[in-house]
């Protein structure tokens, strides 16, 4: 690594070694940044289709296919191809939605298309090799312009304009390919480690789903005669028990749409303004801080929900994380938030617990920005135990479904420290080149 510095040409890079320049991305772009179609297709059988790629494709750097939108007509291809045909080294970046800023590599020829929410970087190589380019895009360095950039309507977003005025580090050609090459190999080595502590959350989480599942539907004791309760999702209910929807013994609702941000505040004696994003800093399931916060809520026509209000997603891409959380203080919540409290015969921490249970991937509206309608939630069809066995049931899951959280914890630890540990790698390797300690030891003469 070089020891002598330059000065760069903007403040996110302040130095960089000598020999290494700064650019814009539109001058290392072969082509204008780009992204997919602005109009919802026609999805056909995948065995008559290509894949349409979105932003929930998107993870750990590569694309999921098994995570596609959907399929569109060889025809649909044809057509959204003279706009941008996708390409192996290409580098998709999300710009729309709760993902916005995370970013892809393209390592195969398979034949795909995106939509709206990607935008689509096609590096020159005779100025960026695309795995330093994408390397870069993943950096602390980079998320931080995008976040400082960003705007904000019902969630955030950042337009193909401003991404092509973000700046990147230019070292010699030989020397990106180098950097990449090391960075390749060493964040291969903490994505493994990553992996394999993923699988064992995933097997948690999965054991959680199953008890959550059997208490609501079965209760406690296996050996009580059993009934059908013509729910399919539900199976035999015990003799007892009724079956109701959600709106029977809930009123479910949504928030409102965002204020303009100069309507917006960070004043902690102001009324909390809950987005999706404040849900992942929830403890043991209840909201307490949100980033922004509002004045006077009712002069914006904004509803207040009252501490005890449970909330889920209803719309945007995280509808599909099954997060569940209860308001901790009264809030103003986003639009793209479904609001339920329990009204009547139904024990409050069973609620909550019928809610984690509740799965409603099969009634996604699928468009551009994927939706639930409240309707959907509301004629949810549920198990209801005498209100002695709710109290019983949601007991039995405060305690059990806390034994597997406390493992997630530790696990969660682990993987934040792998996650700073990539997060440092990549920054020093893409503003100050591969360390010493790495490189490549000559013999003596």
């Amino acid at each position: 690594m070089k020891n002598k510095k330059n000065n760069s040409v903007t403040s996110w890079i302040e130095t960089i070694p000598l020999g290494w320049s700064v650019a814009r991305v539109k001058d290392v772009v072969k082509t204008k940044v780009t992204d997919g179609p602005h109009e919802t297709p026609v999805f056909v059988d995948e065995s008559e289709g290509v894949p349409f790629v979105s932003a929930e494709a998107v993870s750990s750097g590569k694309l999921n296919f098994e995570k596609v939108r959907g399929y569109i007509s060889h025809a649909e291809h044809r057509r959204f191809s003279r706009k941008f045909i996708p390409k192996r080294n290409d580098i998709f970046i999300v710009k729309s939605g709760a993902t916005t800023g995370v970013a892809a590599f393209v390592d195969t020829d398979r034949i795909f298309n995106i939509w709206s929410p990607l935008a689509a970087l096609r590096c020159n190589g005779d100025i960026v090799n695309p795995r330093f380019g994408f390397h870069f895009v993943s950096s602390s360095i980079f998320r931080g312009m995008i976040e400082y950039y960003w705007s904000f309507g019902t969630q955030q977003n950042i337009g193909m304009g401003v991404l092509e005025k973000l700046y990147i580090p230019l070292p010699p050609l030989p020397e990106q390919i180098t950097i990449a090459d090391y960075l390749d190999k060493t964040t291969a080595l903490i994505d493994k480690q990553r992996a394999l502590l993923e699988r064992k959350k995933a097997l948690l989480q999965e054991h959680k789903k199953s008890l959550i599942h059997e208490a609501v539907t079965k209760g406690l004791d296996s050996s009580v005669p059993m009934k059908a309760s013509g729910v399919d999702w539900i199976g035999d209910v015990p003799n007892g028990w009724e079956i109701g929807r959600l709106k029977d013994v809930t009123k479910v609702g949504a928030g409102n749409p965002a204020p303009l941000p100069d309507l917006l505040s960070e004043n902690e004696s102001d009324v909390p303004f809950l987005r999706v994003s404040d849900l992942s800093s929830a403890k043991n399931g209840f909201c307490s801080v949100s980033k922004d916060k509002v004045k006077n809520p009712e002069n914006l026509g904004l509803k207040v929900w009252k501490a005890g209000t449970f909330v889920f997603p209803k719309s945007g891409e995280s509808i599909r994380s099954n997060v569940r959380a209860v308001l901790a203080r009264d809030m103003a919540v986003v639009s793209h938030l479904a609001c339920v409290i329990n009204r009547k015969n139904l024990n409050t921490r069973l609620c909550f617990w019928l809610l984690n249970s509740l799965n409603f991937e099969s009634k996604i509206i699928q468009t551009a920005l994927p939706a639930l309608g409240l309707k959907v939630i509301q004629d949810y069809e549920i198990a209801l135990p005498p209100m002695p066995e709710q109290v019983a049931i949601a007991e039995y899951l405060d305690r059990a479904t806390e034994l597997v959280d406390r493992n997630v914890r530790l696990i969660n630890r682990k993987l934040d420290a792998l996650t700073q540990l990539r997060t440092s790698v990549i920054h020093e390797a893409v503003t100050k080149g591969v360390p010493s300690y790495a490189q490549p030891q000559q013999e003596a003469a």
